[in-house]
């Protein structure tokens, strides 16, 4: 919540998020990754799939009855979020490369930004995917007003390999990288 204030998933609430994060890392295809301080509180954490395709679909279709309740009451406030839910998932970039995972989202707490946190994250997170023979990653972020993400990902070897529009205007660019 901290890490993506205004973003949609947020918007659906804490209770989704832990929901629909749970139901990722409880996948057989999931991996997560999660760092905290001494104190136990969240500094950061990472998520993917080792397969990408339809992965999504699968949380939803696994997984519906409890992400619909755990965001009904922002879905009532707001109901044409669910148009939103689906139209995402209908929107998905393709690598086109074998063997490819997913990293789905990086997350460090803004407390401790700066700390080197994403990086450590994201390191741990390739050694998982190289440990399940992936040869390669791809992620989709914003194309736009999100300089230090774009930014962060080129620092860490990742290539931009293409850009599409999702909706409404926003543009995601999709970043690939071959794991060693």
């Amino acid at each position: 919540m901290l890490a993506f204030p205004g973003f949609f998933l947020s918007e659906l609430g804490e209770p989704f998020l832990k929901c629909f994060y749970s139901a990722v890392i409880l996948d057989s295809a999931g991996v997560g990754l999660l760092v905290t301080d001494i104190d136990g509180v969240v500094s950061g954490f990472v998520v993917g799939t080792l397969h990408s395709n339809g992965f999504y679909k699968k949380i939803i279709k696994k997984n519906w009855f409890t992400l619909i309740w755990s965001a009904m009451p922002k879905l009532l406030l707001r109901p044409r979020r669910i148009l939103k839910i689906f139209r995402s998932l209908k929107s998905s970039a393709n690598t086109e490369l074998p063997n490819t995972a997913c990293l789905l989202s990086i997350c460090v707490n803004p407390n401790v930004a700066g700390k080197g946190i994403g990086k450590v994250l994201l390191s741990a997170f390739e050694e998982q995917l190289l440990n399940c023979g992936k040869n390669y990653v791809f992620l989709t972020t914003d194309a736009n007003n999100n300089d230090s993400v774009n930014q962060f990902y080129l620092r860490n070897d990742f290539t931009l390999r293409s850009s599409f529009e999702q909706r409404a205007g926003r543009v995601m660019n999709v970043y690939v990288k071959e794991l060693r």
